[in-house]
């Protein structure tokens, strides 16, 4: 899966910062904000930041394995969906190497085997595409928000907006069970139609639950 965005964003006001790092997190907590994951910000306390809600960067969810977990099933995905050669079980090797994740390497080779083929069914493994895409722009009251979108894929009529999220699948509407993610990836489609992305394309965004491949699309 070619990664063919290279400067999709840039030439704009936007700017490409990854999500929870210090130098936005400094320039937020300068005005009493701390900016944890895309779609919220929360009042900084001297003692606790909100992190990227399914563990990584310092995140609070542990999910259904722990957030160690999820952060080596986010990178093996990353390594499929960009190097499609690798095969899963290469690439949760390599990802389990970076993380440090010694159990659980057979679930997490399932997940990302689920998620590649829920991808692949509804035609998301072709077309303009790009993997964890670096995002950043202006908020509610003045905020300056960043993030990375795990995937976004574009073809003549859609642009979907894809975030992978390990924690349990939803029994009912991911609206009740998860509203944080659902703010979050909204907010990840409002950037890009803000910055003028998806041009004449329908907007589309979604949330892939690993544990059982399901996306779950959520309107914009």
């Amino acid at each position: 899966m070619p990664n063919k965005f290279h400067n999709l964003l840039f030439g704009s006001i936007w700017i490409a910062l990854p999500l929870c790092l210090n130098p936005v997190a400094a320039q937020a907590e300068s005005r009493g904000y701390v900016i944890g994951w895309l779609a919220t910000a929360s009042y900084y306390t001297g003692d606790v930041k909100m992190g990227c809600p399914d563990g990584r960067n310092g995140g609070v969810v542990e999910g259904r394995y722990g957030s160690l977990f999820g952060t080596t099933v986010h990178i093996a995905l990353g390594l499929v969906l960009r190097e499609p050669p690798v095969s899963i079980d290469e690439a949760v090797r390599r990802a389990a190497r970076r993380t440090g994740l010694t159990d659980r390497l057979a679930e997490a080779a399932a997940d990302v085997e689920r998620s590649v083929a829920s991808l692949r069914r509804d035609g998301l493994m072709v077309g303009e595409c790009a993997v964890e895409y670096p995002l950043a722009g202006a908020w509610h009251g003045g905020l300056l928000l960043s993030g990375y979108i795990d995937l976004v894929v574009a073809d003549s009529n859609r642009l979907n907006v894809i975030d992978f999220k390990t924690d349990a699948p939803p029994a009912g509407a991911v609206e009740e069970t998860y509203p944080e993610y659902v703010r979050q990836v909204r907010a990840y489609g409002k950037l890009l139609a803000d910055a003028g992305v998806p041009g004449a394309r329908r907007l589309h965004c979604g949330l892939l639950f690993t544990g059982d491949g399901s996306i779950r699309w959520v309107g914009v």
